[in-house]
């Protein structure tokens, strides 16, 4: 299940489940697909399966197994963003876990329970929780798991707008040896913003250079964007600020960022009209923000309540259940006190910047949103790549369906067609075309292949280069001679060998398989 979350889901879905008839089996089923789901970042909103444990682990001594049914239900609640009751999972979980001294299972429940209040803007208590969850991974002796928690740590500090924290922290991440491109790559992501905060915009230049040597393992975020567009416009290329700015643009959790970084563009050039739409828009999305904030607020303080009712229980008193309900209490309160406050104080910021927009005549709303060039050449090339090939397998298909045609004429001349055809696709020169031309359209991935799995034969490479062209499996039984079952056979050994072997572009290989 840790080493290999994809081959511990597999072999889960090849169990007949209806045919699990005894109670504890039905439950360590259900426990262990919806484990397998949450390793392999498949997130469920339906508690159904999980509820199986839960019913059967209730009334049972099998406090791990309870604690982790407690632990998946609260992923999945929080998946379908019903905070309180995810929260009201978590601390049942975090409570068995603590009884049960499991140091693990403890740092697991603190990281959800910091997942649940950074999505309910309390960023003071996601950054203690996340404090915790390194302290308990660390406790378990799990090198790998508490680096990640510092990671998740050096962004709340900088959420909780301790920026000086938070770089001290990511520059001691960085400089630890290893060899997880994804992990070195957030890391960076995430230090160009507190170096932003904090003027430092040299440094931040040089990181997000460097970012940008990963972009094979890491797909830049629209806050990256933003990011780079602001150290673009403070070295006084618009140019590629704007072009930052566009590519930034389809990322709609962090648009506001884009928005600002395109506002402030804007106001360097002294395209007032485009201000203003560019106002507009950070005004509805700020509304739209502090909306689920407000709606939030309410769940904010349930999580809060169930919070306080996870320390009580451990001290196990009268006196302690109460205290929590009225500091809850308090704090829904305050909370919407608050939020009061930020609504009013927020109304008239957006009155006093639009007494100074408006004296700006307004002469166009909005802007054009148009393609890079980079992306209509991108979208040419896939085209033309995939029609090279779409006769080819039109020819393969109907060759299938005349096997059984009952006109022999018919036959005949497809039979012929594809003959013709396969002589030529055969031979190695036509193969070696083929591959030139996979390697040019698909970043040099058969070359990559060769080069780090040599153990693969001649005749394993033909396959693979079929695949990755874009053949259909009845086009590549045809080119090879093999039947389908055999192709089928053929294609599970090569996926299972790759994923086995250390290649370093295995993730590239496997997708496009």
């Amino acid at each position: 299940m840790d080493d290999n979350p994809k081959a511990a889901l597999s072999l889960l879905d090849s169990i007949d489940s209806p045919s699990l008839t005894d109670d504890r089996d039905r439950a360590v089923y259900a426990l262990m697909y919806s484990r397998a789901l949450d390793k392999n970042y498949i997130d469920v909103t339906d508690d159904s399966l999980i509820n199986i444990s839960i019913d059967y682990y209730a009334d049972r001594n099998d406090d791990l197994y309870k604690e982790m049914s407690y632990y998946y239900l609260a992923c999945i609640k929080c998946n379908s963003r019903d905070y309180a009751a995810s929260m009201k999972a978590a601390s049942e979980a975090l409570r068995i876990a603590l009884a049960i001294t499991d140091d693990r299972e403890t740092a697991r429940a603190y990281e959800l329970m910091a997942d649940l209040y950074n999505a309910t803007y309390s960023a003071s208590r996601a950054l203690r929780y996340r404090l915790l969850a390194r302290e308990y991974y660390r406790k378990a002796g799990l090198p790998r798991e508490t680096t990640y928690a510092e990671l998740d740590l050096a962004i709340a500090y900088y959420n909780d707008r301790q920026h000086q924290r938070s770089i001290a922290l990511l520059d001691s991440l960085l400089e630890l040896p290893s060899g997880d491109s994804l992990f070195r790559a957030h890391c960076l992501s995430a230090l160009v913003r507190p170096l932003l905060y904090t003027d430092d915009y040299q440094r931040a230049a040089e990181t997000a250079t460097e970012l940008a040597k990963y972009r094979q393992v890491y797909t830049l975020t629209g806050q990256d964007y933003a990011n780079i567009a602001e150290i673009h416009m403070h070295n006084g290329n618009l140019e590629k600020a704007q072009a930052c700015i566009e590519r930034g643009s389809t990322a709609s959790a962090e648009a506001i960022q884009v928005d600002m970084a395109r506002y402030k563009m804007h106001l360097m050039e002294g395209r007032h009209d485009s201000m203003i739409a560019d106002y507009r828009r950070m005004v509805s999305r700020q509304d739209r923000i502090l909306s689920e904030a407000l709606r939030h607020t309410v769940t904010g303080a349930e999580l809060e309540y169930a919070d306080i009712q996870t320390e009580a229980a451990t001290d196990n008193t009268k006196r302690a259940r109460r205290t929590g309900i009225i500091i809850a209490c308090g704090l829904l309160a305050l909370t919407i006190g608050v939020a009061t406050v930020a609504r009013l104080q927020l109304s008239m910021k957006n009155a006093e910047i639009r007494k100074h927009v408006n004296d700006i005549r307004e002469i166009s709303r909005q802007l054009n949103d148009t393609r890079t060039e980079t992306s209509r050449l991108h979208d040419r090339v896939d085209t033309l790549f995939r029609e090279r090939f779409r006769t080819l397998n039109r020819l393969c298909d109907q060759y299938y369906e005349a096997l059984n045609a009952p006109s022999p004429q018919l036959q005949k001349s497809v039979y012929n067609n594809i003959v013709k055809m396969l002589t030529e696709l055969r031979c190695p020169s036509e193969l070696s075309k083929l591959k030139d031309i996979v390697n040019e359209h698909m970043n040099g991935i058969i070359a990559r292949l060769e080069s780090q799995l040599p153990e693969l034969d001649a005749d394993d490479v033909a396959f693979l280069t079929y695949l990755y062209a874009g053949f259909s499996a009845k086009a590549v039984c045809l080119f090879t001679g093999m039947s389908k079952g055999n192709f089928y056979v053929r294609r599970r050994r090569l996926r299972s060998q790759i994923e086995r072997s250390r290649a370093a572009d295995s993730d590239m290989f496997l997708c496009r398989l």
